[in-house]
């Protein structure tokens, strides 16, 4: 499927430079972007493999916000090297 967005020029620029910063095309760093916004966990209610003690106690918290713990050391490298760019580090 291909879906087409039409974005101001100066969109364009920064959607090319955010790119580039993560050595990536535009096309995969956008797909990178909304990958965790349209995955859809499953969650389980069935408590039956808990031990009794923690039945009813141990749950999930969905935040809404796709799976935050995927690429997490990713994530972390590279807000590091942007830091670094910054001069923050």
């Amino acid at each position: 499927m291909s879906i087409t967005i039409t974005l101001a020029p100066e969109e364009e620029a920064q959607l090319q430079q955010l790119a580039q910063e993560h050595g990536q095309t535009p096309e995969d760093y956008v797909l990178g972007q909304i990958r965790p916004l349209l995955a859809t966990p499953t969650l389980s209610t069935d408590d039956s493999d808990l031990p009794e003690i923690w039945r009813g106690l141990v749950g999930v918290l969905h935040s809404g916000q796709g799976l935050l713990s995927q690429e997490t050391g990713k994530q972390f490298a590279e807000g590091m090297a942007q830091k670094r760019r910054d001069g923050h580090l």
